[in-house]
């Protein structure tokens, strides 16, 4: 696999349909809350995005499983999987729609 100076994925968003380059930032972002919750509008202070395409994003990340959705709230906590996204230790076909 192929990363970029700061341990990112240097294009797998161009390998998977539903990522976006934002994605990376934003779940290493909520993982930085150690597994607690946060909402969009938090995250938006700390990422260069809108806190609507933060909300788009997380529930895309949703979706596909790197972040779990609060059941009471709009708020997210990284998963497992999220976690092995961070590390780098999926690659493309993990995380493409089944």
């Amino acid at each position: 696999m192929n990363h970029s100076a700061d341990g990112g994925d240097d294009g797998m968003h161009r390998d998977v349909d539903w990522l976006r380059p934002s994605d990376r930032p934003i779940v290493r972002k909520i993982a930085d809350y150690n597994g607690d919750w946060v909402k969009a509008p938090t995250l938006a202070l700390n990422l260069p995005y809108t806190r609507r395409h933060i909300s788009n994003r997380c529930r895309e990340l949703t979706d596909n499983g790197l972040l779990e959705r609060h059941s009471d709230a709009a708020a997210y906590r990284i998963t497992e999987k999220g976690c092995e996204f961070l590390a780098d230790n999926l690659e493309p076909e993990d995380l493409k729609d089944d």
